[in-house]
């Protein structure tokens, strides 16, 4: 075992598993006061505007923005704080806790990439001389 700086260097595979916070690990709530959350970043997907806020609630509208609904199935409850569509259907939204979610059909957002995983997946193949 190797001491660097006055630390014992322990193999990440001896580090015990860290459990998800609840905000990570359970979805957005499905509530009619959606719409009063406060939101933090909006942008077109082709004709829809699709907003972001608190609490992971995302909102879609198909008419500029004069109804909204609530998106379905959005796997957290942190706060979602940007987001950026590449077509009418392809984007992503970033938010606390380094969540990246992603979403191919402009209107549903699958589990979330957490960015210490992306990290730890980034230094794996640094390790092993490769790119992501």
């Amino acid at each position: 075992m190797a001491v660097v700086l006055g630390f014992t260097a322990v193999p990440t595979t001896a580090l015990p598993a860290e459990p998800a916070p609840r905000v990570l690990a359970e979805a957005a709530l499905q509530t009619p006061k959606a719409q009063g959350a406060a939101m933090l970043a909006v942008t077109r997907a082709g004709s829809r505007l699709v907003a972001v806020g608190e609490r992971g609630t995302v909102l879609l509208s198909d008419d500029d923005g004069a109804r909204w609904r609530q998106a379905a199935a959005v796997p957290v409850q942190v706060s979602l704080t940007a987001l950026r569509f590449v077509d009418a259907r392809t984007g992503w939204a970033v938010g606390h806790l380094g969540v990246i979610l992603n979403t191919v059909d402009g209107a549903r957002w699958p589990a979330p990439l957490a960015a210490r995983t992306l990290a730890k997946y980034t230094l794996l193949a640094d390790a092993a001389g490769k790119t992501l």
